[in-house]
């Protein structure tokens, strides 16, 4: 999936957009797809949702978090499992232990 493939229709009828982090994590053009589905329904003032989802099998765990990251501040509803959190504190502590 491309950002030319969002359907914005029916994005911009709805109430609630919700968007997970496997699907930002498949491919770039993916990921920029769903940031361009995100501010479809930003600009129609749809609200938008965010599972994290983090699966650190499909991506770096830099990535994962420079990513999440840019999707957070761009949805009104967060929702990470503790699943979730427990990926971030054990990535951050694998991203300490490779600096010299």
């Amino acid at each position: 999936m491309r950002p030319e493939d969002v359907p914005h229709g029916p994005i911009e009828q709805s109430r609630f957009f919700h968007v997970s982090g496997i699907s930002m994590a498949l491919s770039s053009s993916a990921c920029d797809a769903v940031f361009a589905a995100m501010q479809v329904a930003r600009n129609a003032g749809t609200q938008v949702s965010l599972d994290a989802n983090v699966r650190l099998r499909l991506w770096p765990p830099a990535r994962a978090r420079q990513i999440l990251t840019q999707a957070v501040q761009r949805c009104d509803f967060f929702m990470p499992s503790e699943e979730d959190m427990q990926a971030d504190r054990k990535s951050t502590r694998l991203n300490s232990s490779h600096r010299t």
